[in-house]
């Protein structure tokens, strides 16, 4: 019998590890707020046409991207890791890539969505909101700022095991 996936368990564990990385604040800043206002501001001052056409041609690259994630993963995976801070490492940079290629897969799917339906409009005071466009870029700023984490993670990772390498020479 198949058994799904349990993403939330896998990006509740990140969450948690980035807490270790983070404090409350600059979590709360870096992950929520910081993608929140980025996807109101595109969202109010992009037309429609400009983000349809932007979200069509991301799609490329949330698949290229996932790619190339699911790939690194393995590598972390498969790679045997000596040391307790390489190990840490690791496991914090493995969680963060399995909550970006999830990340990345709900947008692409949202974006199909997007692409053939348009979105869900509401009004506010006279101000139409299309919710699926702001949704889409929470999820696409919130996708970049953790491929940057994932790049900061991935360098500590490297120079730690490469640095302890040299030193054993």
């Amino acid at each position: 019998m198949i058994k799904p996936i349990n993403c939330f368990g896998y990006i509740k564990e990140n969450y948690k590890l980035l807490l270790e990385d983070y404090n409350w604040l600059n979590f709360i800043f870096s992950f929520i707020l910081l993608p929140l206002i980025i996807a109101m501001l595109l969202s109010y001052n992009l037309s429609l046409d400009l983000t349809k056409e932007i979200f069509e041609k991301s799609l490329i690259f949330f698949s290229i991207i996932i790619g190339f994630l699911i790939n690194v993963l393995v590598l972390l995976v498969l790679e045997n890791k000596k040391g307790e801070k390489i190990n840490q490492l690791g496991k914090h940079l493995s969680y963060q890539i399995l909550t970006t290629i999830f990340f990345g897969i709900v947008n692409v799917l949202l974006i199909l969505f997007y692409i053939v339906n348009g979105g869900f409009y509401f009004e506010i005071k006279s101000i139409s909101i299309n919710l699926l466009e702001i949704i889409l870029w929470f999820l696409f700023s919130s996708f970049i700022i953790y491929l940057l984490n994932i790049l900061r993670k991935f360098s500590v990772y490297m120079q730690t095991k490469y640095i302890k390498k040299a030193r054993k020479k």
